[in-house]
């Protein structure tokens, strides 16, 4: 009962804000059909957002998986320090998101962030650079914050389904003449196929819906370039008060998360696990 109230009071007073005009100061929330809806759509910052979310979370999930995917065939391995290496790994995951974000914004800081000074004593870089506040880099800056902090989520899911793969295919595949790269292949990878799925899924509904990394290091910034939809909302509620197409937005957002649950629970069914 508790949860219920919890959960669905926020979700239907959000889509009764959503057709309501919201003013600071009035009591009074007339209905207004969709006009919030449709002042959302024509928004410009809205359609920058949509473009930026989408390459959040392509560029995001992809790269986590594969990370995790390689982090995992690494430590599955028997060498020694592995239980070491395997803790190590977990750190950024274990390390809370607001304090992971605000030691990222160190390290890019432009005069005396380890990033700069590495690159500059490398060659790779002439002078300081401005990571967070290049229009063309922001958003890539923060999806490397957001990589390196959810690789080992996927690594430990990666891990536990690697270790329900039988040692016998892997000796049969040997026999057969399989290398390493065959036995990737045709043995390991399927077998992981519905652990891949599952953490892709995961992952694709967590980035939709992200805010902190982004919020903590641009802002959305500079001029709105790195903005997602988590911060979209947010900055439409609490800077410019437009409460109802705040509410509208989060709306638009719930249906898509909605929509990657339903398909992720799909996919589950489909896969048999």
């Amino acid at each position: 009962m508790v949860m219920a109230v919890v959960i669905a009071y926020p979700l239907i007073d959000t889509l009764r804000l959503s057709f309501s005009e919201v003013e600071l100061g009035r009591d009074a929330t007339p209905f207004i059909g969709l006009q919030n809806f449709a002042d959302v759509l024509d928004d410009r910052v809205f359609g920058t957002t949509l473009r930026n979310t989408f390459v959040w979370t392509v560029l995001s999930v992809s790269l986590i998986v594969v990370l995790g995917l390689l982090a995992a065939l690494t430590v599955n391995e028997r060498f020694p320090g592995r239980t070491t290496v395997r803790s190590t790994i977990l750190i950024p995951w274990i390390i809370p998101g607001i304090v992971a974000a605000v030691t990222w914004k160190w390290l890019y800081h432009p005069d005396f962030g380890v990033i700069n000074d590495f690159l500059i004593r490398a060659g790779f870089i002439a002078g300081p650079t401005n990571w967070l506040a290049d229009p063309f880099r922001g958003l890539y800056a923060v999806i490397v914050v957001n990589v390196w902090k959810g690789f080992p989520f996927a690594m430990l899911m990666l891990l536990a389904g690697l270790q329900g793969v039988p040692e016998d295919l892997y000796d049969a595949a040997r026999v057969d003449g399989a290398n390493a790269w065959h036995r990737l292949v045709y043995v390991t990878l399927p077998h992981l196929r519905p652990v891949l799925i599952v953490v892709a899924l995961l992952q694709t509904i967590w980035n939709m819906n992200t805010f902190t990394y982004v919020y903590v290091l641009t802002g959305g910034g500079p001029i709105r370039l790195t903005e997602v939809l988590g911060v979209y909302i947010y900055n439409m509620a609490f800077q410019s008060f437009k409460f109802g197409m705040a509410s509208a937005a989060a709306v638009i957002v719930f249906v898509i998360s909605a929509s990657l649950s339903i398909a992720y629970l799909r996919v589950l069914r489909a896969s048999g696990t």
